[in-house]
């Protein structure tokens, strides 16, 4: 799917411009050299106050460093019974410099046309990733945790029919996969196959495989009229 790339030299003056600003609301007003910060409180406020502005500049600048890595053009796979698997460009928009937002991402040939929507939190993908097709229908539906996909994920074909579907946890496939295209149904376990999977020839059965940690089990596979 998508593969991750580098940033805009953009997005990360937009973030120390952000940061500046934060920075000048932040720093307290000292007081004229004659009467100075006068109480120990006033000189613990004008620390904490300080390090709040700094800390704050720094995430910011990080968050631009981080959001780069998928600032850049890829790639986008596109499944169509006319054309077969094609291979898109897709642009980014510019990173947002915020702790939460939705990266963006555009199909390179036609700029107006949405490819990607990908949820960011504090520089990694968190939330809701979704995929289109060239003409806007959905393509992929998936769920990162934060920096790995950890829940749902679904492919569609063009007329909306579910194809793929199944889950992740950390990053790594678990649980029930159905292949819907290639009428396989098989279960995952730390992301290696594990346990039965069922092949189909229209709507039947046609072969059964046991697995166990990505190992076909000797004696388990067996044909069925």
């Amino acid at each position: 799917m998508l593969k991750a790339g580098s940033g805009t030299p953009a997005a990360l003056g937009r973030a120390g411009d952000l940061g500046t600003e934060a920075h000048k609301e932040l720093v307290p007003t000292v007081l004229p050299r004659t009467g100075g910060i006068r109480t120990m409180a006033q000189r613990i406020h004008a620390l904490r106050c300080t390090f709040a502005s700094m800390r704050l500049f720094i995430f910011l600048f990080l968050s631009a460093l981080s959001g780069l890595s998928y600032a850049q053009p890829d790639t986008l796979y596109v499944t169509t019974k006319a054309a077969g698997t094609q291979a898109y460009a897709v642009v980014y928009d510019p990173v947002v410099p915020a702790e939460q937002y939705t990266l963006v991402g555009r199909y390179a040939f036609d700029t107006s046309r949405v490819a990607v929507r990908l949820g960011m939190k504090k520089g990694k993908p968190s939330g809701v990733y979704r995929a289109y097709y060239p003409d806007g229908r959905p393509l992929i539906f998936a769920v990162y945790g934060w920096g790995s996909l950890h829940g749902d994920w679904t492919e569609y074909n063009e007329a909306g029919r579910v194809t793929l579907k199944g889950q992740y946890r950390n990053g790594l496939r678990e649980g029930t996969w159905a292949f819907r295209t290639e009428g396989i149904v098989g279960r995952y376990k730390e992301g290696l196959m594990h346990g039965k999977w069922k092949y189909y020839e229209g709507n039947k059965v046609a072969r059964v495989s046991k697995y166990r940690k990505g190992k076909l089990l000797k004696g388990s596979e067996f044909f069925i009229p």
